[in-house]
């Protein structure tokens, strides 16, 4: 039983790390984008961030898929 429930806190302490990510990958992206938007015509936005971080988000929505189907394997 303590073997499942560390387990269970090893795996809310996964999907915390991977929420907290994610929140900042996605204010990340938001202040990327903003930054594009105000930039004079006169100086041409690099797009190699937002593709990095759109890149980075989704394999966050990956480990959180394969973190759900390991919770779903104790039940």
């Amino acid at each position: 039983m303590d073997e499942i429930l560390a387990k269970i806190r090893k795996f809310e302490e996964k999907a915390k790390q991977l929420q907290e990510c994610e929140e900042a990958l996605q204010e990340a992206l938001h202040y990327i984008q903003q930054a594009e938007g105000l930039c004079p015509s006169e100086i041409i936005f690099s797009g190699h961030a937002e593709m990095e971080i759109d890149e980075n988000l989704g394999e966050v929505q990956t480990l959180k898929e394969e973190l759900e189907e390991k919770v779903g394997l104790l039940e």
